[in-house]
């Protein structure tokens, strides 16, 4: 079981990263000082001490001798060059990649059962099916779930290899909504179900049901753009 206060760290630790994500504070910038990111966050300053380190240790964040932390001009997310997608068998072995690494987030995030990232999860859930309703192709919203739950990760290599590939989850993804043979509307209901699937996994704290649905999405993706 997780201490109480590592656990309550990890969750300082994904909201300060969503806010650097989210461009609250911008490359080069300065956070607000550690007494008032305490009281923002209504946490004790070795709690936060805890989730500042570990941005740190991911080169996120970095300190100036009294001067605080400043956002790091480099994110780390993007440091891997996987390259374009060359050719039909390089989308085929990209989604296979996705089925593997994708499917230990779930399950990583499932076990935390952290609050705020079911709550980012449940908002791009819901922007998601909206934008299908609308008969969009909702990639930006796909892609936007798929990050929020890496991001929700506690493993940096985890969540820094997906961060690295939004350009080739766009292409694929884009490929599955244009080329698939299956009627549009019915290939949205099974995306959403599956989606909806693993964020039931997530919120019920049940790794091995994350992990299922996670890969049972994204094999159910590849089945649909090759039949097979």
């Amino acid at each position: 079981m997780t201490a109480p206060t590592t656990s309550l760290s990890q969750d300082i630790y994904q909201r300060v990263s969503k806010a650097i994500s989210d461009g609250e504070w911008l490359p080069g910038e300065r956070l607000p000082s550690e007494e008032a990111l305490s009281k923002r966050y209504g946490v004790s300053r070795p709690v936060l001490r805890q989730a500042l380190a570990q941005l740190r240790a991911e080169s996120r964040l970095m300190s100036r001798k009294g001067a605080g932390h400043y956002v790091c001009e480099v994110n780390d997310g993007h440091a891997y060059d996987f390259g374009a997608l060359r050719n039909v068998p390089d989308v085929r072995h990209f989604l296979n990649f996705r089925a593997i690494v994708e499917s230990e987030i779930a399950a990583d995030v499932a076990e935390q059962a952290n609050p705020q990232v079911l709550k980012d999860l449940r908002e791009k859930m819901a922007a998601l099916e909206a934008s299908m309703a609308r008969g969009g192709p909702s990639i930006t919203e796909d892609i936007a779930f798929h990050l929020a739950l890496a991001r929700g990760c506690r493993n940096r290599f985890l969540r820094s290899a997906l961060e690295s590939l939004t350009d080739q989850m766009d292409v694929a993804t884009r490929m599955n909504r244009d080329l698939a043979p299956s009627p549009l509307p019915e290939r949205f209901r099974q995306i959403a179900s599956e989606h909806r699937a693993v964020v039931d996994a997530i919120e019920a704290g049940d790794t091995q049901a994350a992990r299922q649905a996670m890969h049972a999405h994204l094999t159910a993706g590849i089945q649909r753009l090759f039949g097979s």
